[in-house]
């Protein structure tokens, strides 16, 4: 009879507890960046001395400056796409 009445008992809070529903929530969660940013390179140009006005000298350290700011820049958009993923 007691078997019989706990039982019960257990059938009974069994039906009055509320079946639990997990939900999976997405919400975006802001991590840090952890990419080093590149370091700036020397410009030619700001190395140039006032005495070497020669036209063909400061054209070729323009030239190289050029090229230097192209990959430098490449380096600093391929750090914010990294970060930005």
């Amino acid at each position: 009879m007691k078997t019989m009445l706990a039982l019960l008992a257990v059938v009974m809070l069994t039906a009055c507890t509320p079946s639990l529903v997990v939900k999976e929530v997405k919400v975006p969660v802001p991590v840090p960046c952890r990419i080093v940013s590149p370091e700036k390179p020397v410009y030619p140009l700001q190395e140039a001395k006032k005495d070497e006005a020669n036209i063909f000298n400061i054209t070729q350290k323009a030239l190289a400056e050029i090229e230097l700011r192209q990959g430098y820049e490449t380096k600093l958009e391929a750090a914010i796409t990294e970060c930005n993923k």
